[in-house]
C-alpha cells in the first residue's frame, strides 16, 4: 500500500526566477543622453532577493518537499 501511495504521489517542481542587477558596491552612472544607466563594463551580481529564493529552494529540496529545482533568467 505504501508503495502504491508513493508512486501515485505527484512530484513537485520549483521554478526560481533569477535577475542580474548592478552590484550594490558599484557607483551607478547615468548615460550621456540621460535615458538610462550605464551598464557597460559594470559588475553585475545576482539580485539579493533572488539569492534568498535560491537558498530557500535548496532547503526545500533537501527536506524532500520538492523533487526538482529549475532556475530561469530572462534578459
Amino acid at each position: 500500500m505504501a508503495l502504491l501511495a508513493r508512486s501515485a504521489r505527484r512530484e513537485m517542481k520549483a521554478l526560481i526566477c533569477v535577475k542580474r542587477v548592478i552590484d550594490y558596491a558599484v557607483k551607478v552612472r547615468v548615460q550621456g543622453d540621460k535615458k538610462g544607466v550605464e551598464i557597460k563594463d559594470v559588475k553585475l551580481s545576482i539580485n539579493p532577493f533572488c539569492e534568498i529564493a535560491v537558498e530557500e529552494g535548496i532547503r526545500m529540496k533537501e527536506k524532500g518537499a520538492v523533487e526538482e529545482l529549475v532556475s530561469m533568467s530572462i534578459g
